[in-house]
């Protein structure tokens, strides 16, 4: 076993002023500055993504498809990749989850909102849902494949390796993040109760996707988006599952 110096372990708190008590270290803990939410979205197509430190929104484009970004930077040479799911009622796209993990995590931090919700802005009550996306895209495109190339020009600018980049999710969000870290040799992919057979995840949704998108989530499609597999012995998968929720614990138990 490697001897470990404890001297040299970084701690979470070694930022904040040693005199505080424990209550006010773990505010400003969970405090991250929201003046991102006042910005309004700089937009850039890929060729010409570059970041500017007084900016938090991006608009980032590729092949039509915008891409809703917030970047949140850090000095440190890794790259932590938010991925978001359902549960949007009541909440204006874009939505952006886990920024406030900004001061936990010991890199850079950008969300990646779903386009599939901004299409449904313009959509009349009945044909909209609140239920989870997947970031699935249409037959012809998937919007993760998509948004393959908007990640590696990400990481190429901020001298990010793919073993220092960690994409992070729950439900949909960790469904997108396997999906990802299959794709992108070297990455590692935390997934909260993904879905992995999407056809078995709710009747609804799969009805909305059938009957609204047009999309049959029972069949095999080319990109490989309805059944979900781990398959790139390259990258690393964390999985964390629910058994207590029955839907959580069929879609695992399936998958296993």
């Amino acid at each position: 076993m490697t001897n470990i110096d404890i001297s040299k372990m970084r701690n979470i708190f070694d930022k904040f002023d040693k005199n505080l008590d424990i209550n006010t270290l773990r505010e400003k803990l969970y405090s991250v500055s929201k003046s991102w939410a006042k910005q309004l979205p700089r937009k850039y197509n890929l060729s010409g993504l570059k970041f500017d430190k007084d900016i938090n929104r991006y608009q980032i484009e590729h092949n039509n498809i915008n891409y809703e970004c917030l970047f949140l930077p850090s000095p440190v040479r890794k790259l932590y990749i938010s991925l978001c799911g359902g549960g949007r009622s009541g909440k204006n796209y874009p939505v952006f989850l886990r920024w406030k993990y900004h001061n936990i995590l010991n890199g850079n931090y950008i969300c990646i909102d779903d386009p599939m919700y901004s299409e449904e802005i313009n959509k009349s009550y009945s044909e909209k849902t609140n239920g989870v996306l997947w970031y699935y895209g249409t037959n012809d495109i998937s919007y993760l494949q998509n948004m393959v190339p908007i990640i590696k020009r990400i990481m190429e600018l901020l001298k990010v390796s793919p073993e220092d980049t960690v994409l992070f999710g729950s439900s949909g969000g960790g469904t997108a993040a396997i999906y990802l870290a299959n794709i992108l040799d070297g990455t590692t992919a935390f997934a909260l109760n993904p879905q992995y057979e999407l056809c078995s995840w709710k009747p609804q949704i799969t009805k909305y996707f059938n009957d609204i998108l047009g999309i049959d989530l029972t069949k095999k499609d080319i990109y490989g988006r309805n059944y979900i597999d781990i398959t790139n012995k390259k990258s690393n998968f964390f999985l964390v599952e629910n058994i207590a929720s029955p839907v959580d614990y069929n879609q695992c138990t399936n998958f296993f």
